[in-house]
């Protein structure tokens, strides 16, 4: 999730608050840091769903990121998506 993440906001990655990866403050402000990598992500022109797929799996929580078959499936939807457009 991480390398995704830094993949879509490239160049602007180490302009990034630092916060967003701290543990402890990611599992107490989860939700305020999910807006921000969305709309971080949203910004560099990627589409909401990606911006999605990336905060789940950035998930503090291991059970419940998504599985390997799950990104696959996720990713599919999220490109074809992009071509139909």
């Amino acid at each position: 999730g991480l390398v995704l993440f830094v993949l879509a906001v490239l160049p602007d990655f180490p302009m990034i608050d630092n916060e967003l990866f701290n543990a402890e403050k990611w599992t107490r402000e989860q939700d305020k840091f999910s807006l921000i990598i969305k709309d971080t992500i949203e910004n560099r022109g990627y589409s909401g769903s990606l911006a999605k797929l990336i905060i789940s799996m950035l998930s503090h929580e291991p059970s419940t990121r998504p599985t390997p078959q799950q990104l696959e499936e996720r990713l599919t939807d999220i490109i074809t998506a992009q071509l139909v457009c």
